[in-house]
């Protein structure tokens, strides 16, 4: 087992690295870098957590140790680095200089029959125009979040006196909703994008209409 510290670079909060879990409904935070150790914690697809340290396993597995809050308790664990999406330019740097994420490349390119990995994890009436997006913007990967908010509610709210659901950070950009012309067939889910280079996080909240 081969651990890569990033030393004391993440003791400055500006230079905190944070992730979002996706590819999965929900993961369990491991104990250890391994697929045999307990689970400290389950979190669901969308959960942030910030990236602790770097470990690969003897099978060259690369393994993020980190911790996230849940429910307003604090858990470390480690998460497969492919169940991550990063959009730190630095870390991704970083990584790429060390090879520290060697499925990076494949996970934001189309399959064989031209199928996104994290893309697929949304409702097909959504996938064309995400894959829309994504052939437009290729670095941006778009990652799964049930808000179990309903969608009027939520958009509502959301409108009054600049108040946002996101933390405002430097350089976030606006949330915008989707783009004309996207179908809803189902009418019980509506997505809002929201943009990061090269990380993009849709958030999903149920609607009645």
């Amino acid at each position: 087992m081969k651990r890569i510290s990033r030393g004391s670079r993440r003791r400055d909060r500006h230079l905190e690295v944070m992730a979002l879990v996706y590819l999965c409904d929900e993961y369990k935070l491991h104990s250890d870098a391994s697929e045999d150790s307990a689970a400290v914690v389950t979190v669901p697809s969308g959960q942030m957590v910030e990236i602790l340290d770097v470990t690969v396993d003897e099978d060259g597995q690369v393994w993020e140790k980190v911790s996230t809050d849940m429910s307003g308790t604090d858990y470390i664990g480690y998460v497969r680095r492919d169940y991550l999406a990063c959009s730190d330019e630095r870390f991704l740097e970083w990584e790429e200089y060390y090879g520290m994420n060697p499925g990076g490349a494949a996970m934001l390119a189309a399959d064989g029959q031209g199928n996104y990995a994290d893309i697929e994890q949304f409702p097909a009436g959504y996938q064309p125009a995400l894959t829309a997006l994504k052939e437009k913007y290729p670095n941006w990967i778009f990652v799964r979040y049930n808000t179990e908010l309903d969608w009027n509610t939520a958009v509502t709210n959301e409108m009054q006196g600049g108040r946002s659901v996101q933390a405002p950070r430097p350089g976030r950009r606006e949330i915008f909703t989707a783009p004309d012309g996207i179908t809803h067939p189902d009418r019980h889910w509506k997505p809002i994008w929201i943009p990061g280079m090269p990380c993009g996080k849709a958030r999903f909240s149920s609607s009645s209409s």
